[in-house]
């Protein structure tokens, strides 16, 4: 790693020390009482760009993950199944998967569901099938797929694993590797996300550095983007984004967790404005005594370039459109 690499590996991880510390002390109660922490600051009206519209309820008592497939299909893994919903929100069947964490859905239709002990495939009106076995102590935490592969993203290794639709690994992305200068990743809490967008490129989530990593599908590093702060174009400490998708011209949708906000970037980091403010997302009804914090909600998007997100806490598929949009 070169000098001014691992000054700026320095630098980065000083700024993220002292933003974790600063929020940590803001917000702990000795008394280990919930703390009265005042409701963030309305989001700024100019840099919101979506609206909400209708979405609908899933019917389960968890949620754990969100998809859309082709026909814009809505897959949403709960506490014992993977229930699709058409595009209206209407259930069309439920698939019994147990414990699905993570979900991607292929082209041509076929749904991966990675759970703590396997990754499953499911063909369009099939029943499950093991696709890949993994290995004791593997956390699946995303999942995205393209023509170049299946790409796991594993929170126990801290990196991106790319399959080919066999199963067989083709390379490792996002892992830390001295010889061409990438980082690793650092995630203390187990978030860690990848999204493909149109032109191939491959995002992963670096939570614990509030940056987002571009890749080829091949692993080689591209660029880096995003700033650690509590301004609305930040990723707030610690450790933001949680989740990812990708719209159809490539900007980039994230979610974040403690305050709950979506925001879209443009492929290359620059700020484009809000979907979602954090006083959209109510608090659960118990939270931690420490932090506060709200969960992180799973994103996704249509064909349509609609956003939605899933509500942990209302157990709800919220969809946001593009201001006049119809």
């Amino acid at each position: 790693m070169s000098e001014n690499a691992k000054t700026a590996v320095i630098v980065g991880l000083v700024v993220v020390a002292v933003a974790a510390a600063a929020y940590i002390v803001a917000t702990y109660d000795v008394t280990g009482e919930r703390p009265q922490i005042p409701p963030p600051p309305p989001t700024d009206p100019d840099l919101v760009l979506y609206r909400e519209v209708p979405g609908f309820d899933t019917g389960f008592d968890q949620v754990h993950a969100i998809a859309v497939g082709p026909g814009d299909l809505v897959y949403v893994a709960g506490p014992s199944s993977i229930r699709v919903f058409d595009p209206e929100g209407e259930p069309e069947r439920d698939v019994a998967v147990p414990g699905a964490r993570s979900l991607a859905v292929d082209a041509d239709g076929t749904l991966y569901a990675a759970t703590q002990q396997r990754i499953y495939t499911i063909l369009p009106d099939g029943e499950p099938a093991v696709w890949k076995e993994l290995p004791v102590g593997a956390r699946i935490t995303g999942m995205a797929v393209s023509d170049a592969g299946v790409f796991v993203a594993d929170h126990s290794d801290l990196l991106v694993r790319r399959y080919d639709r066999a199963g067989g690994l083709l390379n490792e992305i996002a892992g830390a590797d001295e010889r061409r200068d990438i980082r690793g990743i650092r995630a203390p809490m187990p978030h860690l996300d990848v999204a493909v967008g149109p032109d191939g490129l491959v995002y992963v989530v670096n939570p614990g550095f509030m940056q987002i990593e571009v890749y080829t599908p091949d692993g080689e590093p591209l660029a880096a983007w995003g700033e650690p702060g509590t301004d609305i174009r930040g990723f707030r400490p610690c450790c933001n984004p949680c989740h990812i998708t990708v719209l159809g011209d490539g900007r980039i949708v994230t979610s974040e967790k403690g305050e709950p906000r979506v925001k879209i970037y443009e492929k290359d980091g620059g700020f484009v404005g809000v979907v979602a403010g954090p006083e959209l997302f109510p608090h659960p009804p118990a939270v931690d005594a420490r932090t506060a914090e709200r969960p992180a909600n799973d994103v996704a998007a249509d064909s349509r370039d609609r956003v939605l997100v899933l509500d942990r806490v209302r157990m709800a598929v919220r969809i946001f459109v593009e201001k006049g949009a119809e």
